[in-house]
């Protein structure tokens, strides 16, 4: 059993974020898994990324993975303490730790979280560096992997509704698996009927004019059972859900704004040691308020 832990953020809390991990070709929750646990190792400029401390484990009878991503350098020096001379010495240290960022990985919502670590692995680089080593560790056969921010939707709106008219939609979407969302229900639809990979739209006007959106209305939308059919707005509502990326351009006054749906990204504080069922339950707490928020179901 996982110790309770209070809610209260201490210094030793750091921030994570929550994404999607997008499965292509022949990846499922399963291949996914099998990589985090027998990992490739990926070089970009001087330094290599790998999986560490990988463990699959359960909760409540969902699985899940926990791991590190480690960041490294495959030949380094270190200054130690030759005791006998009284003097500091530089010796070589291959493989080189220099940051790691603890994650769990939740097939149940092809979610992710991970600690942001700031200058060494911030989310863009998490994100990149888990696909790569994903599909590395897939040989790169049929395969192809991505890690898409789960936006804030309240912070999207705010930005959105501050707009005085929004003259240009878009976005580049993938199939959501294995949740559906309503508002967003006759796309997904649609790019499942039609085996699509990936949707990308742009909706623009001439400068000066603005598109017809409801794009506002749709965002602030309790309503159930409510469907956009309009496949730009839909692919915007999705794209914040984690399954894609989008921006929202407009105009307040003489200003010209562009809004991104991974702007604000969806997050929580939590210890950057953390036990990996604790960090699990707070990563599915954190996931699960997104479902009932959005309403999204399996």
């Amino acid at each position: 059993m996982a110790r309770k832990r209070s809610t209260r953020n201490s210094p030793d809390d750091g921030v994570y974020y929550l994404g999607r991990v997008i499965k292509l070709g022949v990846l499922d929750d399963e291949t996914i898994i099998h990589s985090l646990l027998n990992p490739a190792e990926v070089r970009a400029t001087n330094n290599e990324w790998t999986v560490v401390e990988a463990k699959r484990l359960a909760s409540k009878g969902h699985s899940y993975v926990f791991g590190k991503l480690a960041k490294y350098k495959p030949t380094g020096t270190v200054d130690v303490i030759d005791k006998q001379r009284h003097q500091s010495v530089t010796r070589e240290q291959p493989n080189l730790l220099i940051a790691s960022s603890p994650f769990v990985y939740l097939p149940a919502f092809s979610g992710v979280a991970h600690l942001y670590v700031a200058n060494q692995i911030e989310n863009s680089v998490f994100e990149k560096r888990f696909a790569e080593i994903i599909e590395a560790s897939r040989g790169k056969f049929f395969v192809e992997c991505s890690v898409e921010p789960v936006g804030d939707l309240e912070g999207f709106i705010a930005k959105v509704i501050r707009l005085e008219a929004i003259t240009e939609i878009s976005a580049r979407v993938n199939p959501p698996n294995p949740l559906y969302g309503p508002l967003w229900g006759l796309l997904g639809e649609y790019l499942k009927k039609r085996k699509a990979v990936s949707l990308a739209i742009d909706e623009a006007l001439q400068p000066d004019t603005a598109l017809n959106t409801k794009l506002v209305d749709h965002l602030q939308s309790k309503q159930e059972g409510a469907s956009v059919s309009r496949t730009a707005d839909a692919a915007i509502l999705m794209a914040i859900d984690g399954y894609g990326k989008g921006a929202v351009k407009g105009r307040r006054g003489r200003r010209r704004i562009v809004v991104k749906t991974m702007a604000t990204v969806k997050n929580f504080s939590f210890t950057r040691e953390p036990e990996p069922e604790e960090l699990y339950e707070r990563a599915a707490e954190a996931f699960q308020a997104i479902n009932y928020e959005r309403r999204l179901k399996h």
